[in-house]
């Protein structure tokens, strides 16, 4: 069972069973695109990004979840990594479990 429900200014959606993976996956794409939600950074499958802004800071955890190595492609924004203090920018790979915590550098 799937309901939608719109109520005030936002919307909600209300699953009720045991679906496959993908279906959860796809539906999720679906609200987000229905929102104007993009993800903050383009990653592989197995790569988990978070964004969180406060006091206008905006700050992206990128977690590999992979048993091998993976590419993040941060694009030509620089950035500094606030676990490391490395400056990075471009490609980079991240180790199997490895984590990034990135702030723009301004």
């Amino acid at each position: 069972c799937l309901t939608e429900h719109d109520f005030g200014q936002g919307r909600a959606w209300y699953v009720a069973s045991d679906a496959e993976e993908r279906l959860l996956s796809d539906l999720a794409g679906l609200i987000a695109a229905q929102c104007g939600i993009e993800p903050p950074l383009a990653v592989p499958e197995g790569v988990e990004v978070t964004r969180r802004v406060k006091d206008g800071r905006e700050v992206l955890f990128v977690i590999s979840w992979l048993d091998k190595p993976a590419a993040v492609d941060l694009g030509s924004v620089r950035c500094t990594d606030l676990l490391s203090g490395r400056e990075l920018s471009g490609s980079v790979e991240l180790a199997p479990g490895d984590s990034l915590i990135l702030q723009s550098v301004r």
